[in-house]
């Protein structure tokens, strides 16, 4: 994957659908689940690898965002933070932690779910960051 994307999921049954190369991203650009260039590119060393940010769609019910360390690193740690508009709205936190949740385990990477039981709000933005180490 491009180092300047990260991936976003959203429940969707176009996302979910098997695809590949060019039509797969296609897919998940459509169904809103890959998003590009405003990550900040991984640093290579130890220690927090510079914060990203997510615009989260007005009416959102559920996000998921996750963050990879460079190549030969693991993710230790995940830290997010809400903009003011999200700090007053109400949100469940269901996930943090290293992607134990893909199907061969991934410790380079960090996710996070989100879920927002009435929708999101207009104009919530959430900053990311992940802690990696040598391996």
């Amino acid at each position: 994957m491009n180092p300047r994307c990260s991936r976003i999921s959203a429940a969707s049954r176009v996302a979910n659908r098997p695809r590949s190369g060019a039509r797969a991203a296609l897919a998940l650009v459509a169904a809103g689940a890959l998003a590009c260039g405003f990550a900040a590119p991984a640093q290579a060393a130890d220690g927090w690898q510079g914060n990203s940010s997510f615009d989260v769609p007005a009416g959102r019910q559920g996000q998921q965002y996750g963050r990879d360390c460079p190549v030969g690193y693991t993710a230790v740690s995940g830290a997010f933070a809400f903009n003011a508009v999200g700090q007053q709205d109400s949100i469940t936190l269901s996930f943090n932690g290293p992607r134990i949740d893909e199907a061969t385990p991934d410790l380079k990477s960090w996710g996070w779910h989100f879920f927002w039981p009435n929708g999101a709000k207009a104009g919530e933005t959430i900053l990311f960051n992940i802690y990696c180490t040598k391996t």
